[in-house]
Parts: C-alpha cells; sequence; structure tokens
C-alpha cells in the first residue's frame, strides 16, 4: 500500500544521488533525472505490485492483513502496534545508489515576546531534551530522541535489548539528511505532496509532473520574481 508522500519521495532522490534544491536555496532540483527515476519507481511499482491509499489507510490495511508492506515513518509504530495482532518487522528504507534518509518530525519553536516567558519556556526545553527525558518520550512515541547520548541511557538499552526491531530508525542517522530548512519550503513541500498526488493517480509521464512541481516551488523560492 502506497500514500503520497513527499518525505518518502525527497528520500529516494537522495537515493539516486540528487538533491532537493540548490546549496544556494534558489533553484528546486525536481525535475532532475533522478527525481525522474523516483517518480518512474513509484508509478511502476503502483502498476505493478502496489496499490494507492489515502491518508494512513495503508496503516489501516496492513492491521487488517490486506497489504504486507507499509513505508513510512518510524512513527508509525505507535499509532499501530496496538492493534497490530500479529509479528512484524521494521526495516531501514532500502537504499539505491547509495543509502539516505530525511529526519523529519515536529518542531519546538520559543516565540520572542514576553522575557519571562522565554526563560520558563528554555528552562523546560532543556529539561525536555535532557537524556533522561528525551529517551522515555522517543520510547512513547516511536520518534528518534533529539540527542544521540539518550542512546545510553538504562532506558533504552533495555529497551533496545528487548526489541530489537527499536533500532532500525536509529542505524540510518549516519547517512540522515534534512528537507530545505527556509520559510519558503512550507508552500514547496505543499505543491511537491499535491503534484505527487496527482502523478501517482494519473501515472502519466513523470517529467510532466515533476517539470510542472519544479516551476511552481521555484516561484516560491523567489518571491517577487
Amino acid at each position: 500500500g502506497i500514500t503520497t508522500s513527499s518525505w518518502i519521495f525527497d528520500c529516494m532522490i537522495l537515493q539516486a544521488g540528487g538533491k532537493l534544491i540548490s546549496d544556494d536555496g534558489k533553484k528546486a532540483l525536481f525535475n532532475s533525472n533522478e527525481a525522474r527515476e523516483s517518480l518512474d519507481y513509484l508509478i511502476k511499482t503502483l502498476k505493478e505490485v502496489a496499490y494507492k491509499t489515502q491518508g494512513f489507510d495503508n496503516q489501516n490495511d496492513f492491521i487488517a492483513g490486506k497489504n504486507g508492506i507499509v513505508v513510512g515513518s518510524c512513527v508509525s509504530k505507535a499509532f499501530m502496534e496496538k492493534d497490530i495482532k500479529f509479528n512484524y518487522g521494521i526495516a531501514p528504507l532500502p537504499g539505491f545508489r547509495k543509502n539516505g534518509v530525511i529526519v523529519s518530525g515536529t518542531n519546538v519553536v520559543i516565540f520572542k515576546k514576553d522575557p519571562e516567558k522565554e526563560a520558563a519556556a528554555w528552562k523546560f526545553l532543556k529539561w525536555f531534551t535532557e537524556p533522561a527525558q528525551t529517551a522515555f518520550w522517543s520510547l512513547k512515541t516511536s520518534y528518534v530522541p533529539v540527542r544521540r547520548s539518550a542512546l545510553e541511557t538504562p532506558l533504552m538499552r533495555d529497551a533496545f535489548a528487548g526489541d530489537p526491531r527499536l533500532k532500525a530508525p536509529i542505524s540510518q542517522l549516519e547517512y540522515s539528511d534534512y528537507e530545505p530548512r527556509m520559510p519558503e519550503w512550507y508552500n514547496g513541500r505543499q505543491i511537491l505532496e499535491q503534484t505527487l498526488d496527482k502523478a501517482l493517480t494519473e501515472k502519466g509521464d513523470s517529467m510532466t509532473y515533476l517539470n510542472e512541481a519544479n516551476e511552481k516551488i521555484n516561484l516560491e523560492l523567489n518571491p517577487g520574481k
């Protein structure tokens, strides 16, 4: 079961040896040969061995035994495991020319408005990101802990010993990367997601979709031009 995911598509581009945007952040690279290879692979997979789902329906189908593989974030485990009634495994994303994975998740932000509230928020943030707390948070949510030292806590060591599947996301950190870290990427991501959904539904010529997305994302990266 395949669902539309710009995050997974980004990972595939990196694995093919490509990049998402130029180093100066001004040029989208979603119509590259690597992007074309990645989208061609997804479309071919849908035509031959998979089917497209909406939202998280692929996870629901996995729980119900209607499909055998779900590709997604490690956080899926926290949402699925209470309902899974069979043995299952967790593996790192498969690579292509190289391994590559995007680290993604919710941001924690302190707003600069009230000095007293800023100080309190910073105090909480320091506590929240200490090894003991982030280890506990990681095991309860299935997110990767926010600092590497959490992996050495007794809590996480015991968890890894009891469930080796938990090591799969951690093993990818050595070759991890990020989405573009700029305000303009919020809209860029939405454009990419919408274009991917169209491509995976229609299954037409990959470069037609990628050129369309690239043009729109370039307008976001270069406002006013």
